[in-house]
């Protein structure tokens, strides 16, 4: 308030920013504002009882509680998300995800805007955290990367055998997926590296798994991300086994570092992902239609299938590598929602 002549507009992120643009509605509704949502999820629920002290106007209430982000969506002027797919998805008339009905309601306000990812820390020609570098006209590095984690985490050292990782939290909607297709799998000849984060009985399942096929699955918790740009690094497919919102953009880094991305074709990481065809000669990773073991297990084996196919997966493991994935072109449709 004390500072209102020097705003143009507020640009607000997440739930928190959210609570921030519906304050501001109620107090200068003069300013315009724009909210990207990074999860729709994350609603910044509080109980009803903290309506007066929050301040978030009648926009807040939802069922028996309160939700900053409902608050947010009803106050902003625009709402932006990572990914046109996902905000497509949040406005279907048979999504059933919590706040459907507001996305559906602000209609044209929201869009999807893909954001890009740092060049300068996502860059497998300078990333002081892996072994060897490597860009798209010298992959020699990459390979040195996946024998050295192969090496670490015990698992046989093989360049010919197929490197998946997986990444997400305990309490994300896909990692029990791919747990559950772990068994299929593993029988094959492949290798899985997981980083997850969080603990309770996902872990102990994947451990389970581990005990089962040693040689090849390895389990890594925690959140590590000196790991997390070696992982990328080493693997030849980056396994997202969900329908995730777009919040770290792990399909682009899994390009930038010459891994095919595998995501769900309705998810919010899809937009960066064109389906390979059976010859490699198209296609930046790999799409599966149903959240279901055996949809996932078959876009799975068909990975398997394309890395054998070892002239042609290496030559779009460098094509992959070479796509633009700077905020060069998010910065122009921010400037175009301003």
């Amino acid at each position: 308030r004390q500072n209102a002549d020097d705003y143009d507009l507020v640009h607000a992120h997440g739930w928190a920013g959210a609570a921030v643009v519906a304050r501001l509605r109620a107090t200068l509704p003069d300013i315009p504002s724009l909210l990207t949502v990074y999860d729709a999820a994350a609603q910044g629920r509080f109980d009803a009882a903290d309506a007066e002290w929050l301040g978030l106007g009648e926009g807040a209430r939802d069922g028996d509680g309160l939700s900053a982000l409902r608050a947010g969506l009803l106050a902003a002027d625009q709402v932006t998300t990572l990914s046109p797919n996902y905000a497509h998805r949040l406005q279907r008339p048979e999504n059933t995800d919590p706040l459907s009905d507001v996305f559906r309601e602000i209609g044209p306000k929201l869009s999807g805007l893909r954001h890009g990812i740092d060049p300068a820390v996502w860059n497998p020609a300078t990333d002081g955290h892996l072994p060897a570098r490597f860009d798209p006209f010298d992959m020699e590095g990459k390979d040195k990367c996946k024998a050295e984690l192969q090496h670490d985490l015990t698992l046989p050292v093989r360049s010919d055998v197929p490197l998946f990782a997986a990444i997400g939290h305990v309490d994300g909607d896909g990692m029990d997926l791919l747990a559950k297709v772990g068994p299929d799998l593993l029988r094959n000849e492949v290798q899985l590296i997981v980083q997850l984060e969080g603990d309770g009985e996902l872990v102990a399942i994947y451990e389970e798994l581990w005990d089962q096929w040693p040689d090849r699955i390895q389990i890594k918790t925690g959140s590590d991300e000196a790991f997390r740009h070696t992982l990328i690094a080493a693997s030849d497919f980056v396994v997202v086994p969900g329908r995730e919102a777009p919040t770290a953009n792990i399909q682009m880094r899994a390009q930038r570092y010459g891994a095919l991305p595998i995501v769900h074709r309705e998810g919010g990481l899809a937009d960066e992902v064109v389906d390979c065809e059976a010859s490699l000669k198209t296609g930046s990773g790999l799409l599966y239609d149903e959240l279901t073991t055996g949809s996932l297990l078959a876009v799975l084996q068909r990975a398997a299938a394309a890395f054998a196919n070892t002239k042609a997966f290496r030559e779009v493991q460098s094509r992959v590598m070479r796509i633009d994935h700077s905020w060069d072109r998010t910065i122009r449709l921010y400037e175009r929602s301003y």
